[in-house]
């Protein structure tokens, strides 16, 4: 008999290879069994997300035969997923003028139409990571 975790490997390693559908296996529950049989005296219990950015290509390459599972996939699908962060140096670049500057207040305008709740937090990041510059207060320079 072949583990249950083996089996939710396996369908994460075909979801992402066979129909490029990103998901994250985590850990639900840890229990102790009254008796070491089947499961043994201490068992886990294992669940496979899938992101809120893929729910449409689930549904349409895979779906479910299921009413009830098919009754939340449409519930799910009204749930807006986080925006990847790399989208956020392609604002960057959109923003920045000729010489490779922007401001502080344009990236955080482009950011909230897109829905991201703290954008400068980005800021902050790119300058740690030395992507970014800032040269005075609203006004940076693009490193990369």
């Amino acid at each position: 008999m072949v583990p249950y975790s083996k089996i939710l490997l396996l369908e994460q390693i075909l979801l992402k290879q066979h129909f490029d559908i990103d998901s994250k296996i985590t850990l639900e529950a840890i229990r102790s069994n009254k008796t070491s049989l089947r499961c043994g005296k201490i068992s886990a219990r294992w669940v496979l997300l899938i992101y809120a950015n893929n729910i449409n290509k689930f549904v349409k390459e895979i779906g479910f035969i299921s009413k009830r599972k098919n009754k939340k996939l449409e519930e799910m699908k009204k749930i807006r997923g986080n925006n990847p962060q790399y989208s956020t140096l392609k604002i960057i670049q959109k923003i920045t003028d000729k010489r490779g500057y922007f401001y502080r207040k344009d990236f955080i305008q482009e950011m909230k139409k897109l829905g991201y709740k703290s954008p400068s937090c980005y800021l902050w990041r790119f300058h740690y990571k030395r992507l970014i510059k800032r040269i005075k207060f609203g006004y940076y320079k693009i490193l990369f």
